[in-house]
């Protein structure tokens, strides 16, 4: 036979046990959220960050097809106008048709190519502003050759790909002024950040990280990029933050 005081008694200590149940959750809750919020606050920041290394080091890329009816001869050939009609500085590289880089520059109006091989027709331009300047073709030999009936033009492509060289400048800026070009990319105050290109060898060029440091989150984003040899590579924007 049980008693009403034996069941008020079961009853006060199921209670008890379900308040010591919520407190324990609680408890751990209390725990786990500064790490949930610090986790979304990283995330957050570092897709911030993505966007703003990618939107600061991506520019265009003008790529001209290019074909000669100009055999033998000189193997310099000079196209007459081109970098007037395009607006390209001296800052090219010139690809035959077997993707092998071949002397080229501007010189007043026009663009210089300096052929591996005197049958060799077929060439792509690539100019960039970010480009490091070219040589100076000023005394090179060279025939002179017009559109249409020393040379035609094929497909022009204006396409957008990260650059090795404003990389570059960014880790100098990064060296010589880190407040002002977290300043400059708006990143918040109570984050430190760093970024780096992973090249398509694998070596790395990148801002240096505080070794005390425990807690860097990484990304690597995938991306292709124009080497300072005006190659497209394919490789990864390292990004830290702390």
């Amino acid at each position: 036979m049980v008693r009403m005081g034996d069941k008020k008694g079961s009853h006060v200590g199921v209670v008890i046990s379900f308040i010591i149940f919520v407190m324990f959750i609680l408890f751990l809750y209390s725990i786990a959220q500064p790490s949930f919020k610090e986790e979304q606050n990283e995330e957050a920041l570092m897709v911030y960050l993505e966007n703003k290394m990618m939107a600061n080091t991506t520019s265009t890329l003008t790529v001209i097809t290019v074909n000669v009816s100009n055999t033998g001869g000189q193997n310099c050939i000079q196209l007459n106008e081109l970098s007037n009609n395009f607006g390209l500085l001296n800052r090219i590289y010139a690809w035959d048709d077997e993707q092998v880089s071949t002397p080229s520059g501007v010189h007043q109006n026009n663009v210089r190519i300096n052929r591996l091989n005197n049958d060799d027709t077929f060439f792509k331009i690539y100019y960039s502003e970010h480009f490091y300047l070219s040589g100076d073709s000023s005394g090179w030999a060279c025939d002179n050759l017009d559109e249409n009936t020393g040379y035609t033009l094929g497909a022009t492509k204006y396409e957008k790909y990260v650059f090795e060289s404003i990389i570059s400048d960014l880790i100098d800026d990064y060296y010589i002024n880190y407040e002002k070009l977290k300043t400059d990319l708006e990143i918040p105050r109570s984050f430190e950040f760093g970024f780096g290109l992973v090249f398509s060898n694998g070596t790395i060029t990148e801002t240096p990280t505080p070794s005390a440091l425990k807690n860097v989150y990484v990304r690597d984003i995938p991306i292709q990029y124009v080497s300072d040899r005006g190659e497209i590579e394919s490789g990864f924007l390292k990004l830290k933050s702390w």
